[in-house]
């Protein structure tokens, strides 16, 4: 029990390291692209913002868990939470690897999947009904999220296009800088504060597994190195997959950039305040970045990357499941 639990947080602090790292160009891409703000400041910025968040939502947030993240309070439980962090971190560096952005939310609802029904094959513990709530938190936001993103993306392209047909062009591009700063700063904010009490829970739930009841001073201790390897993760930039969001998939003047950033941010807070688990950031900065570059009159959009985007996002779930399944099976003589 002590041996696999000290593997699962160190598989939690390498999640918040890289789950960040993942991230981070969600936030700074479209404004690094569009010299709105350089690297360092860019990452600057995103860092204090995600620790911002994080204490933002350590103070708002509820300490209770998501409906779909539930695992048995026993040995157990404690596999199965190894193998879904193990499957999350090697699914968020091969989509890292590929230049590709993607949901860390459905990478872990993918393995939590695939953990529970290996679980139940090999008679361990998990619970009955939670196969039909994890596919219920996933197929919504995949379908409504990217199309929500895209179309309110391009619909604010096109109307402030018209609206603004006769400004300066030097000042519409020194505001919308302004704006790709703010947002920036947004989606950091929201990123450090869903993602960051998504480790929390997942925290509770590995010593909860083991029968751990920290006190208070200790848990504070153990959010505060949480967010310092969140902080570390996001300084790392995830320049591969930024490429990708500002340059291979479609490259957007700093107008449409702050129209899909400000997109991005309010989406982002909103179905967070609606929902209290915001779409994935990965899918709605992707969706909203493809939306108002596509209002472009010349052709800046690349389709083919845009596919393998999208089939990236398609298969997270059954490929994590998959190899949740496998690694579970693995484990399971060890519990």
């Amino acid at each position: 029990m002590a041996l696999l639990l000290a593997l699962s947080l160190l598989l939690l602090a390498g999640f918040a390291v890289i789950g960040s790292f993942h991230d981070a160009p969600n936030a700074i891409a479209v404004a690094v692209r569009t010299r709105a703000l350089t690297a360092t400041t860019a990452l600057a910025l995103a860092a204090v913002c995600t620790a911002i968040g994080f204490g933002v939502g350590l103070a708002t947030l509820p300490e209770t868990a998501h409906d779909w993240l539930r695992v048995p309070s026993s040995t157990d439980g404690l596999g199965m939470l190894t193998a879904v962090l193990a499957t999350a971190i090697l699914w968020e560096l091969a989509t890292w690897w590929r230049a590709i952005p993607s949901s860390s939310t459905h990478a872990l609802i993918g393995a939590l999947l695939g953990a529970g029904w290996a679980a139940r094959a090999v008679d361990l513990d998990a619970p009955a009904d939670a196969a039909s709530q994890l596919l219920a938190s996933v197929w919504l936001p995949l379908v409504t999220g990217p199309l929500l993103a895209y179309a309110v993306s391009w619909l604010a392209a096109v109307l402030l296009v018209r609206l603004l047909r006769h400004a300066s062009p030097r000042t519409v591009n020194d505001r919308s800088r302004y704006l790709l700063c703010l947002s920036a700063a947004v989606v950091s904010l929201s990123h450090g504060m869903y993602f960051g009490h998504r480790l929390l829970l997942l925290g509770g739930l590995l010593l909860g597994c083991a029968g751990i009841t920290p006190p208070s001073a200790v848990a504070l201790a153990a959010g505060a190195v949480l967010c310092a390897l969140m902080v570390l993760g996001t300084l790392g930039g995830g320049w591969r997959i930024a490429r990708t969001l500002a340059t291979r998939m479609v490259q957007v003047d700093p107008f449409r950039g702050a129209v899909a950033m400000t997109t991005t941010s309010l989406l982002s807070l909103g179905t967070g305040a609606v929902l209290r688990e915001p779409y994935s950031s990965s899918h709605l900065s992707a969706s909203a970045v493809l939306g108002a570059g596509s209002t472009q009159r010349f052709t800046a959009v690349r389709s083919q990357v845009a596919g393998k985007i999208l089939l990236t996002w398609v298969l997270t779930v059954p490929a994590c499941a998959v190899l949740a399944a496998v690694l579970l099976l693995a484990l399971s003589p060890l519990l």
